[in-house]
């Protein structure tokens, strides 16, 4: 089994205003090895990881979605407290937006294969203007292809440089030192034109 060490565990924290009336948290969890230097500060790597892959994301996002803070921490220590970094950009697609359970699927293809090597991001919502039916919209595709092609290569912080990576949580042992990180790296991202769901996104029912 593929085993990495110093891998890098970052959680986006969004919230998104329902139309009922209370926000809904939307969160998305990144995995990343030290592919090459030594480890930043949470804080400037927290900053670094929103300049050079998660602002790509933001202008693809409803302006009704708000990224709230960056939360941190290294998996290879298990008893290690996340580090927040705050944060407070709203999405820049104006207009009105799908429903909170529509997202847009990005599966990640990995070098290792095998069911505890999948994975996927959701991002939403998107603008009711980027969706054609069952689909994101044509000419907004060319975008998301720039973003997934962010997402699945390295970024660089000041002393450090970090690949994507899928990890386990089946396979890995991360409750207790010493920790067992098992996972592959990631070799390439792709872009569903189909839109997707997830439901713990949904509205709860309103009369």
């Amino acid at each position: 089994m593929p085993t990495l060490t110093q891998v890098i565990e970052i959680q986006q924290h969004g919230r998104v205003n329902l139309t009922g009336g209370p926000t809904k948290n939307f969160f998305n969890i990144y995995h990343y090895e030290l592919a090459f230097g030594t480890v930043d500060t949470y804080t400037q790597l927290g900053q670094d990881f929103y300049a050079k892959v998660v602002q790509q994301l933001m202008p693809l996002l409803s302006s009704q979605y708000t990224l709230y803070e960056l939360a941190i921490r290294m998996l290879d220590r298990a008893t290690e407290q996340f580090t927040v970094v705050p944060m407070n950009f709203p999405g820049g697609a104006t207009g009105d937006r799908v429903a909170s359970i529509t997202s847009v699927t990005l599966p990640f293809k990995c070098v290792d294969r095998g069911k505890s090597f999948r994975g996927s991001k959701h991002f939403g919502p998107i603008s009711d203007a980027d969706q054609t039916g069952d689909q994101i919209t044509p000419a907004i595709v060319p975008t998301w292809n720039t973003f997934a092609t962010t997402l699945g290569g390295i970024f660089a912080s000041v002393n450090g440089q970090y690949r994507p990576v899928i990890v386990s949580r089946k396979l890995s042992q991360l409750k207790q030192d010493p920790t067992n990180v098992v996972g592959s790296r990631v070799s390439s991202v792709l872009v569903n034109l189909t839109l997707g769901t997830m439901r713990r996104r949904k509205e709860r029912t309103v009369r």
